[in-house]
């Protein structure tokens, strides 16, 4: 965020300065020379030479290309490469302007294109040497303004011809003048005529006025004979005219001091706004960090309570365990000491009344021993019931109309199961994915293939490795092979097709994924998903009956 608003307010610095410096009058032409600042060097002397009026010179037809023999040569690779080259070009710099405009695009740029951000960082510093080169020029002019110079008295106007000096010799009064007056012989030099001042472009308006002043000015000087006045005036308005641009540069240097305070005080009251959003958000950040680590404290201490209320717990029901084994072992040991006190007496009254003690106790042996077994036939029965009805509400959630998820229908079987090791290696080798998401019904299974015969069909005349060449062939020849019937014979796309529908609408899906099964290349590699969920169907549907065979032995 402030590295993004330091880049703006840098580059809209940059642009204001240059604004402002390209609106400050650099030069003039006067005479057919350039009038350049104090600070600007000088270059050599440019030789004077007759303006020519655009009307004296005549305008010469363009003479006619003469045609050369055309190449016949294609140059592709040269058109491909220039055109490559000029899109890339207008795709860098549509996207460095843009950049410039907007700030989610310059990110976008940077992150996604390669060697954008080599490009803005570039484009980037080259603006920031203008823009401090620019900087510099003005704070050299305003310097160059405080010297008492003026940069027009490095321009002189030189003069040529006679002078309006008078002769200092004296001259005799008795002398006669003998020189005759003639067309031939006269005295007085042509005129040099003196090239008007060029107005530059963008100049202010009263150095335009001024510029028309002169040229007003060295018109009458061309069209009259005598110049002293008209010089004398020429220096004047020049002198006027340099106190004017001095004037006007004073002006346009103070409005920009201005607009670049102004530009800096907004950049400051814009880096104070974002500091303060930013110490805002370190302390809104700082609070929220208070509240979670008071929350996570919290938590800690709740959840180390459980934990301790949870041990103590354990540790209570692990002594009250013990106090009730050592219970139960003085009890044991009571009643053995009763039992060995039992026999005692009955040894001793073998002879009398309980004489028959041990055959009764054979007879109930006995009957104990039938009272177990007649309860585990009872448990055996029980539980081949509800294995039965296991497998039958697997069978009813097997043969529904949607998919239905079978982890209950299983987990009942194998609870049912207990430790039958048939029945648990066929629990186990039940897929783990249709635990959760169950299995494709027929109809399913039915409709998806009928969706993706037309597919393989199309793929079915594609070699191993086809390019686009071949996918286009094998879709338009794919069009005139004609569907055969369920009765045909042949590994053949259309026959494997033939059978597999047969085998659908019989219900049979072993079959029909066998036959599916058999296809190569690219048939079978669109059949791949279909082929999988036709397993996963078939191997529940033959594990399902296995488990219903054994259920009918289990018990017995």
């Amino acid at each position: 965020m402030l590295s993004l608003n330091s880049r703006s307010r840098s580059l809209l610095l940059a642009a204001r300065v240059r604004t402002y410096a390209s609106a400050t009058p650099t030069h003039m032409v006067f005479e057919g020379k350039l009038l350049t600042e104090p600070n600007t060097p000088l270059g050599p002397p440019i030789p004077e030479e007759p303006v020519k009026k655009a009307s004296e010179e005549p305008v010469k037809a363009a003479e006619p290309i003469k045609s050369t023999k055309s190449d016949k040569k294609s140059h592709t690779f040269r058109n491909l490469f220039v055109s490559t080259f000029l899109l890339g070009s207008l795709f860098y710099a549509g996207g460095a302007y843009y950049s410039l405009q907007n700030d989610t695009v310059h990110d976008l740029f940077v992150d996604h294109v390669p060697l954008g951000a080599s490009l803005m960082d570039l484009i980037l510093n080259r603006r920031f040497n203008q823009s401090f080169n620019s900087i510099s020029a003005v704070t050299a002019s305003k310097s160059s303004k405080e010297k008492p110079t003026s940069g027009l008295e490095s321009v002189s106007i030189p003069r040529s011809g006679a002078t309006w000096k008078a002769v200092d010799e004296p001259v005799d009064p008795g002398a006669v003048n003998i020189i005759k007056p003639g067309p031939h012989l006269s005295a007085k030099p042509k005129a040099a005529k003196l090239p008007l001042i060029e107005t530059p472009k963008g100049a202010d308006a009263a150095v335009t006025k001024s510029i028309a002043t002169l040229n007003e000015f060295i018109t009458s000087i061309n069209k009259s004979k005598q110049t002293s006045e008209h010089i004398e005036k020429i220096s004047k308005q020049l002198t006027q005219l340099a106190a004017s641009i001095s004037d006007i540069k004073n002006s346009v240097a103070q409005e920009l001091n201005r607009k670049v305070q102004e530009a800096v005080s907004q950049a400051d009251s814009v880096v104070d706004h974002t500091s303060a959003e930013f110490t805002q958000a370190v302390e809104a950040q700082k609070a929220k960090w208070t509240k979670t680590f008071h929350e996570e404290q919290q938590r800690l201490a709740a959840s180390y309570n459980e934990r301790l209320k949870n041990e103590i717990e354990a540790a209570n029901k692990v002594i009250l365990t013990h106090a009730s084994n050592q219970l139960l072992a003085v009890n044991t040991e009571r009643e053995k000491k009763f039992a060995d006190e039992v026999r005692a007496r009955v040894e001793a009254e073998r002879n009398g009344r309980l004489a028959n003690l041990e055959q009764l106790a054979a007879s109930l042996e006995q009957v104990q021993q039938l009272t177990i077994e007649a309860d585990k036939a009872i448990s055996e029965a029980d539980a081949a019931a509800k294995l039965h009805i296991a497998i039958g509400r697997l069978r009813t959630a097997l043969q529904s109309e949607k998919p239905v998820a079978l982890r209950p229908y299983i987990e009942a079987i194998r609870a049912a199961a207990h430790d039958d090791p048939l029945l648990l290696a066929a629990i186990d080798s039940i897929p783990r994915d249709v635990y959760d998401l169950g299995v494709l019904t027929r109809q399913q299974l039915a409709a998806r293939f009928h969706l993706l015969e037309p597919e393989i069909k199309d793929a079915s005349l594609l070699p191993p490795n086809a390019g686009i060449a071949g996918h286009i062939g094998s879709l338009i020849f794919s069009k005139l092979l004609w569907s055969k019937t369920s009765s045909a014979t042949g590994d053949d796309v259309g026959a494997v097709m033939a059978r597999a529908n047969e085998a659908l609408a019989n219900g049979n899906i072993v079959d029909a994924v066998a036959e599916v099964n058999t296809l190569q290349g690219w048939p079978k590699r669109l059949a791949h998903d279909w082929l999988v969920q036709g397993r996963n169907r078939s191997e529940v549907e033959f594990l399902v009956e296995l488990i219903a065979e054994e259920g009918k032995l289990y018990g017995v």
